[in-house]
């Protein structure tokens, strides 16, 4: 019998995203390891990896989702198996999103050092189920509370996820959904966000890796 209150990973990224080199079936053992009930991997512009996910689950709940990449920042949609287009007006994506039955979730939004809505926020509010409210991968801590912020002067529910590109970074921060319908218990704000830290440090020397090194340097 699957337990009322399910720990759920909402945003996590596998080697179908260009930045991330864990498996599918990866994501799938580290979030069994960790207590977690359900996962939604969401890469980057593909459902690909939450597909392939799916498969070799084995009874694990796998959410399929994506990372859409829109004109004025990044959203997460839940529940389509098709890959939306990319590079779209931000309202436009939410709306055509939702209108095929999807789950919208603004991720990290008022991170600077990511591609978050920010400003236009409003203008995708009528059509956004759900903010994430807690990124671990957020630098400064005045990303997430800005954000939970947000979600409470609009009225939406706030979700936590670890956005893991590492295997090691599954469920750092989680979302307790209050039924067995996930996506339905996001859209009825039945949500708790868990909050979770990767440590400045970490996050610091990660960024370094990723810089490019000056010309004529090994």
């Amino acid at each position: 019998m699957r337990p009322r209150v399910l720990k759920v990973d909402l945003h996590l990224h596998s080697s179908h995203s260009p930045d991330s080199r864990v498996a599918p079936r990866d994501l799938v053992a580290e979030a069994k390891r960790r207590g977690l009930h359900a996962i939604a991997i969401t890469d980057h512009g593909t459902t690909a990896g939450a597909l392939e996910a799916r498969k070799a689950a084995k009874g694990f709940q796998v959410l399929i989702g994506q990372e859409v990449r829109t004109r004025d920042g990044e959203v997460i949609v839940l529940g389509l198996e098709d890959d939306l287009m990319q590079g779209q007006d931000l309202a436009k994506t939410c709306r055509e999103a939702r209108d095929r039955g999807g789950l919208v979730i603004i991720p990290h939004p008022f991170d600077p050092l990511r591609q978050g809505v920010g400003k236009h926020l409003g203008n995708a509010v009528p059509y956004v189920d759900a903010i994430e409210v807690c990124n671990p991968r957020c630098f400064f801590e005045r990303s997430n509370r800005k954000a939970a912020e947000a979600a409470l002067a609009h009225g939406l529910p706030g979700v936590a996820s670890s956005d893991a590109h590492r295997r090691e970074d599954v469920g750092r921060a989680y979302t307790l959904v209050h039924g067995t319908d996930v996506l339905e218990a996001i859209r009825q704000g039945k949500v708790q966000a868990v909050a979770g830290q990767v440590g400045k440090r970490a996050l610091l020397t990660r960024k370094l890796a990723k810089a490019p090194r000056p010309k004529g340097r090994r």
